[in-house]
Parts: structure tokens; sequence; C-alpha cells
């Protein structure tokens, strides 16, 4: 039965009405899709806005990032010439210390050497003075000053 009346009414309503009907759904509907351009427009905005600034943080973290970088490889560089540095004076230490044991080594040879012509001179000497007639100090005596 309902269907019923709806068809009646329907027949009823003037066509007036009936243009007045489908211009204000008309203009709901262009009202709608005015709305929802607007709230589009407003998110690509928004979008746009957060895009931009998510490009800036990026630049920056992409200019420090670079920065800390560089900073890096001339730290580096730095140590590798300390290193290279701290390797010749380790080198030349060595150097160092080779020639001075050559050297400690000569100054024994010397040492033994004078040592040797020491004794050589003293034996030299004690055998002059039982040769010499004329000696008559004893041996175990130094000799008197004079």
């Amino acid at each position: 039965m309902p269907m019923r009346r709806v068809r009646q009414l329907l027949k009823r309503m003037s066509l007036w009405l009936w243009i007045v009907i489908i211009v204000a759904v008309l203009v709901l509907l262009m009202l709608a899709i005015m709305v929802f351009r607007k709230g589009r427009e407003r998110q690509q905005k928004r979008r746009r806005t957060e895009a931009g600034e998510l490009r800036s943080k990026a630049d920056r973290q992409l200019s420090d990032a670079e920065r800390r970088e560089l900073e890096l490889r001339e730290e580096s560089a730095r140590v590798q010439e300390e290193r290279a540095q701290a390797e010749r004076l380790h080198v030349e230490a060595q150097r160092r210390e080779r020639e001075a044991e050559k050297q400690e080594a000569r100054l024994r040879e010397h040492n033994a050497k004078v040592e040797r012509q020491r004794r050589e001179a003293e034996e030299a000497a004690r055998r002059a003075e039982e040769l010499d007639p004329d000696a008559d100090t004893p041996r175990d005596q130094p000799p008197p000053e004079r």
C-alpha cells in the first residue's frame, strides 16, 4: 500500500515543485562538490607544507652529515699523519739505538785495548825495575816524589 500512496502523491505534484526539488538537489550536489574540493585543496596545501618542512629538515640533516663527514676525513688524515710521524720517530729511535750499541761496543773494545796496554806498561815497568841494577826501591813501594 505505501507504494500506491507515493504514486498518487507524485501524480498530484505540480511541475514547478519538481523543478524546485531538482534545482535544490543540484544546488546541494554542487555545494557538496565544492566542500569536497575545498577539503581536498586544504589537505593538499597541508601536505605541501609538510613536504616542504620535511625537505628542509632533510637538507639540514644532509648538510650536517656532510660537515661531519668532512670533519671525520680531516681527523682521519691528521691521525694518519701522526701515525706516519710516530713511525718515522720509531725508525729513527731504532737507528739511534743501533748506533749507540755499536758505539758502546767500540768503547768496550777500546777500553779493553787500553787496559791491555796499561797492564803491558805495568809489566814492562816491573821488568825494567827488576833488570835495573841501580834500582834500590822495592817493587811494592811507589817511587819517591821529587
